[in-house]
């Protein structure tokens, strides 16, 4: 970590308008799924407006590097740990509701909320089309930054309006005032397989809305169900990791590659290729960073060398 203490002592002395908590060289590892990861210098887990307006200011004034975590499903975070402030956002933003407009029915959710949770609501309230959803751990936030999706569908295809809020002044361009806040809606919507681009680094998603239609709640249950015996069967969800590593190449699948690279089992450390589903890397309980890194990276370039084929990483690196 950097013997440069500004930025500590500035979060430091406004703890006592902080709503949520500020956390000080806080390992990751406590914050992610996969289990592993090293400190960050300030992690702020906030609960209002209030401290997201107190973190801005925090970000502008001692220019420190800045990260967003959502439940850490799918995300890398380095042995070294992170030389800056990470923001959880896990308690920023519960919120959920229904409403009908110009004949859609409307949920809104906040991007803290849990998928888990979300689907609860959808079962009770009758909302269906939000089954695709099923199985995948994270939160809303997490589900639109990363257009997180299911062989049943993906998040865009849902998805009717998002609420990000900017650390920074948000571009000129965009021309919205003193707010921070930046409203986008589908025609503005720019995304690709597992991949916005609409959302810079320097923003946080803060709500998101869905377009969803009526079903009873035993179909909407049936349904999820369903797919959450299908993971079970088919994912190693016994053990840590982040989900699938790796995007689909175009016309295979990633297991199908690593499968073919024999990797399947593979293990360096205490990280292997799971033999149930080879495109998570499952840590099997002593597992480092690095020992994840490295059977992402001898996958890529044998896929490269010996296939032809460029594998490209789902999970997120932070800290590397």
């Amino acid at each position: 970590m950097s013997e440069d203490l500004t930025p500590i002592k500035w979060f430091w002395k406004h703890i006592p308008n902080f709503s949520g908590e500020l956390l000080f060289e806080e390992t990751l590892y406590k914050h992610t799924f996969y289990r592993v990861g090293g400190p960050t210098r300030v992690l702020a887990i906030p609960k209002n407006l209030e401290d997201l307006k107190l973190i801005s200011e925090g970000i502008e004034i001692t220019k420190i590097p800045t990260a967003v975590l959502g439940f850490g499903s799918n995300i890398l975070v380095s042995d070294n740990g992170y030389d800056g402030l990470v923001i959880k956002t896990t308690k920023l933003n519960l919120e959920v509701s229904a409403r009908e407009e110009e004949g859609k029915l409307i949920v809104k959710t906040g991007a803290s909320l849990p998928l888990s949770v979300l689907l609860r609501n959808a079962i009770q309230g009758g909302w269906g089309g939000l089954e695709f959803l099923a199985g995948i751990p994270g939160t809303v936030g997490g589900a639109v930054f990363m257009n997180a999706g299911t062989h049943l569908g993906e998040t865009k295809d849902k998805l009717y309006k998002v609420v990000v809020y900017f650390f920074k002044k948000p571009p000129v361009s965009l021309d919205i005032g003193d707010t921070r806040f930046i409203e986008f809606t589908q025609n503005q919507f720019k995304y690709e397989y597992r991949k916005n681009l609409f959302v810079p680094e320097e923003a946080l998603i803060y709500a998101a809305e869905w377009i969803i239609h009526k079903d009873t709640p035993s179909n909407i249950k049936t349904a999820i169900d369903k797919i959450l015996v299908r993971r079970k069967e088919t994912q190693p969800i016994d053990h840590p990791s982040c989900g699938s590593v790796f995007k689909n190449p175009k016309n295979k699948k990633a297991w199908q590659v690593i499968d073919d690279l024999w990797l399947r089992g593979y293990q360096i450390g205490g990280a292997q290729f799971s033999e149930k589903h080879c495109n998570f890397i499952i840590n099997l309980g002593t597992a480092k960073a690095s020992d994840i890194k490295a059977l992402i990276d001898l996958a890529k370039s044998r896929a490269k060398q010996e296939l032809g084929i460029e594998l490209e990483e789902e999970v997120k690196y932070l800290g590397f």
